[in-house]
């Protein structure tokens, strides 16, 4: 799981940086803090999707449940960061707008790669211990029970 972190933060990162090139600013101090802070950034959505993941169960079980978990707030988290950003676009100061530019585009880029990358990344790769699954040994038993009655009729 760490290696996918890792990577999903690397790949937020780069294209943040890329976004930073992309809009042709000069690196000065601001940007050159606003590059810095792009790190601190990236991981904030990556780490409350890991830490959402349960221990036990089967691959598809808990990154189910780390979805259920962590949706939601992960969502609102980005829904007020990329608003806090907006309010800065209305700025005439340039730092203040530059600043919310990256806030609106990191926060965005985060969200979207933990969301669209990191759980499906961990989809492939995350092991599974099927025997300690109880969402399955219950579905299985739900799928038995009506087969069963299915079929006594």
């Amino acid at each position: 799981m760490a290696l996918a972190a890792l990577f999903t933060i690397l790949c937020i990162v780069v294209v943040s940086i890329g976004f930073v090139v992309f809009f042709g600013w000069v690196i000065g101090v601001l940007e050159a803090v606003i590059l810095m802070l792009v790190v601190g950034l990236s991981f904030d959505f990556t780490l409350h999707y890991g830490a959402s993941i349960p221990t036990h169960g089967c691959r598809a079980h808990r990154i189910d449940t780390a979805i259920r978990k962590a949706f939601v707030p992960v969502a609102g988290a980005a829904v007020s960061s990329i608003f806090a950003g907006a309010v800065m676009l209305l700025s005439v100061t340039h730092a203040f707008f530059q600043v919310g530019v990256f806030l609106c585009v990191s926060t965005s880029i985060s969200w979207l790669f933990s969301t669209f990358m990191f759980l499906p990344i961990l989809s492939l790769t995350l092991w599974s211990s099927n025997h300690e699954c109880t969402m399955c040994k219950q579905v299985i038993f739900t799928a038995t029970t009506i087969d069963m009655k299915q079929y006594a009729q």
